[in-house]
């Protein structure tokens, strides 16, 4: 493994230990993981993202009545 895998390795490895399973969830086959959150928000709310160092952000909404 190189470097920056291991390094990436053990990052994800630090995030299980400090998120819950349902906060967090690894994918092993990609060396990837998600944050999943579950927040109740007044209507009318604006989500505003400033990117940083990340690869790609999914963002998936579902609404309850």
């Amino acid at each position: 493994m190189s470097s920056d895998l291991e390094e990436q390795h053990d990052e994800l490895l630090a995030l299980l230990s400090i998120f819950d399973p349902e906060e967090f969830v690894r994918n092993e086959s990609t060396s990837s993981g998600e944050f999943r959150v579950c927040a109740e928000v007044p209507e009318h709310f604006t989500v505003a993202l400033r990117q940083v160092t990340v690869s790609f952000v999914i963002l998936s909404f579902q609404m309850r009545h």
